[in-house]
């Protein structure tokens, strides 16, 4: 079975995947921007 077939299947799951990716993206872009600080900081000394 193919995974779009499933999600539309199964609500949950759905929901379930959209929550995780927001959740790594949300830590992505946490390091993104904490690198782009730090550089920043760094920078200015």
């Amino acid at each position: 079975m193919r995974p779009e077939a499933m999600a539309q299947e199964d609500p949950t799951l759905r929901q379930r995947v959209r929550r995780s990716a927001l959740f790594w993206l949300a830590v992505a872009a946490a390091f993104y921007f904490g690198f782009i600080a730090l550089t920043l900081i760094r920078g200015s000394r």
